[in-house]
């Protein structure tokens, strides 16, 4: 996993080196529960994707406006 700020967004992104999409991969219950709660948090604010990972596996990266908080220690 992976996570960084990139142009005021900030980006999480988890690679395998597992089995892979496969040919027709359907999005379960898991992948649309994600992309769900990304629309209903974020609506037009986000970017989802998941794609065959470099050498096999998959990589799913998912952009979100990065928002600061102040520290309160």
């Amino acid at each position: 996993m992976r996570a960084f700020r990139l142009d005021g967004r900030l980006c999480l992104e988890v690679v395998d080196d597992g089995v892979g999409l496969g040919e027709g991969a359907v999005d379960g219950v898991g992948l649309a529960n994600v992309r769900a709660r990304l629309e209903q948090s974020y609506a037009d604010a986000h970017r989802f994707s998941l794609e065959p990972g470099p050498g096999g596996g998959a990589r799913a990266h998912i952009e979100l406006p990065f928002l600061a908080v102040a520290d309160d220690a």
